[in-house]
C-alpha cells in the first residue's frame, strides 16, 4: 500500500513524531513518502502527492493549520475522489 504523509509543521520535535508514525507504517510493508507543505508550495506539493499515487494520505497537523488542511483535502478529493484521508495531531 502506498501512503503519503503530509506535515505542515516546522517544529523539529513534531517531526520526530511524524517519523515515528512513518516508521511504523513502513514496518507493516507500506511504501511511504513525506511531503512538507506550506502556503507557498501547496499546489506544487499536492501535485507531487497525486503523482506518488497513494491509496491513503495521512495529515499530521499542527495547531493553526485548518485553512491549509481544508485546502489540501479539497484539492486532493477533487483530483482523486476515492482517496482515503486521515487527519491526526500526533501519531505516537
Amino acid at each position: 500500500m502506498r501512503i503519503a504523509s503530509i506535515t505542515f509543521s516546522k517544529n523539529e520535535m513534531y517531526s520526530l513524531s511524524v517519523a515515528y508514525g512513518m516508521a511504523a507504517l513502513e514496518k507493516s510493508n507500506a511504501v511511504t513518502s513525506l511531503f512538507k507543505i506550506n502556503d507557498k508550495n501547496r499546489d506544487e506539493k499536492l501535485i507531487d502527492v497525486l503523482n506518488f499515487e497513494p491509496y491513503l494520505v495521512v495529515f499530521h497537523v499542527s495547531y493553526h493549520s485548518y485553512v491549509l488542511l481544508k485546502y489540501c483535502c479539497e484539492f486532493l478529493k477533487k483530483n482523486r475522489e476515492n482517496l482515503v484521508i486521515i487527519v491526526c495531531n500526533n501519531v505516537a
